[in-house]
C-alpha cells in the first residue's frame, strides 16, 4: 500500500475507532439514568409525621439530587388513589400493617411498597399522665363530664379503628373530627387546665415529648400493635427514577431522629423548610449515609 494512500486511510480509522468505543460507552449506560430536573410528585397528609418525611425527602431530592419536586396536600384515601392511579409519584406515610389496610389492600395493584422508613410506630386513644384510668375499658366512667373523643380528619386509619373501638368498648362518648391541629390545640387547653380528655394519638409524634401522655390498653387489640411507616411509589417509577428510588429506600430514620426533626419543623418561624433545613445541618452524617454513591 503506498503512503499516500495510508495518509488517507488512516483518519478514517482513527475517526471509526473513537466512534465504536463511543457507541461502546453508551451501550454501557443504564437506559434510565439520573434525569436533571425531571419532576417528581409527592402527595401527603397534614400529619406531623408526614409533613417531616415528605419535606425532608423534598429537600435532599432537589438540592443533593437535582429533581424539580411538586408536593400536594390531601386526605389519606385520596393520597392512595393519587399513586395508585400514577398521577403522583410518592406517599411516605404508609402505616401498615393494620392503620392503613383498607387503604392499601383497595389500590395494592397500583403500588409499589419500598419498604419501612420508620419503625415502632403506635397509634390508639390516648390520655395525659394526670389522669387515674388506664385501660380504654375505664372510658366511660372517666369521661362522665366530656363525652367526646377528639380525633383527626376522618380519612385517617386512625379514625377507622377510634369508631370500631367505640362499638367494641361500647363506649358512651362520641367521636368528632378535627384537623391535627385543631385537635392539639384541644390537648394543650385541656392539659394547661388538668381537665379530662382524650385524643386519637400516635407515635412518632411531638406532642409526647412535649405533654406527659400515655396510650389507654387496649385489651381486644383494636388498634393492633407496633407498626411500621412504609414509602410507596406508583408503579414504574423505580424503573423511570431509579436513583430517586434507591433514595426513598435509603431514608430511614429511628425515634430520635424523627423526633428531633418534627421538633425542629414545630417551632421553625418561617415553616418546615426551615426546620427541615436546620435538621439537616445538624445531620449531615446521617444525610451523607443515605446519599452515598
Amino acid at each position: 500500500m503506498n503512503r499516500k494512500l495510508l495518509s488517507k486511510i488512516i483518519p478514517y480509522a482513527a475517526a471509526l475507532f473513537l466512534f465504536l468505543i463511543f457507541l461502546s460507552c453508551e451501550a454501557d449506560k443504564p437506559d434510565t439514568d439520573l434525569k436533571k430536573d425531571a419532576e417528581l410528585n409527592l402527595v401527603y397528609v397534614d400529619w406531623a409525621e408526614g409533613v417531616a418525611l415528605t419535606y425532608l425527602a423534598e429537600a435532599l431530592l432537589e438540592n443533593e439530587l437535582d429533581y424539580d419536586i411538586e408536593k400536594k396536600m390531601t386526605d389519606a384515601d385520596k393520597a392512595f388513589s393519587l399513586v395508585a392511579s400514577g398521577e403522583y409519584d410518592a406517599f411516605l406515610d404508609v402505616w401498615l400493617p393494620k392503620t392503613h389496610k383498607q387503604y392499601f389492600e383497595k389500590h395494592k395493584d397500583g403500588l409499589k411498597d419500598l419498604g419501612v422508613n420508620y419503625e415502632n410506630a403506635r397509634t390508639g386513644f390516648v390520655v395525659p399522665e394526670y389522669l387515674q384510668l388506664s385501660t380504654i375499658n375505664e372510658l366511660n366512667d372517666f369521661t362522665s363530664d366530656k363525652k367526646i373523643i377528639y380525633g383527626i380528619d376522618t380519612t385517617a386509619g386512625i379514625m377507622n379503628a377510634a369508631r370500631e373501638a367505640i362499638d367494641a368498648y361500647n363506649l358512651n362518648l362520641q367521636l368528632k373530627n378535627f384537623s391535627e391541629d385543631e385537635m392539639l390545640k384541644n390537648l394543650e387547653k385541656a392539659y394547661r387546665q388538668k381537665e379530662t380528655i382524650v385524643v386519637t394519638g400516635w407515635i412518632p409524634h411531638w406532642m409526647f415529648t412535649k405533654y406527659n401522655l400515655k396510650f389507654l390498653d387496649d385489651p381486644n387489640n383494636i388498634f393492633g400493635t407496633e407498626e411500621s411507616i412504609h414509602t410507596v411509589v406508583r408503579h414504574g417509577f423505580t424503573q423511570e427514577f431509579p436513583i430517586a428510588a434507591e433514595f426513598l429506600r435509603r431514608m430511614k430514620l429511628n425515634k430520635s431522629q424523627l423526633n428531633t426533626l418534627m421538633y425542629e419543623i414545630q417551632y421553625a418561624r418561617t415553616g418546615p423548610e426551615e426546620g427541615v433545613e436546620n435538621w439537616i445541618e445538624k445531620n449531615q452524617f446521617i444525610v451523607n449515609d443515605w446519599l452515598r454513591g
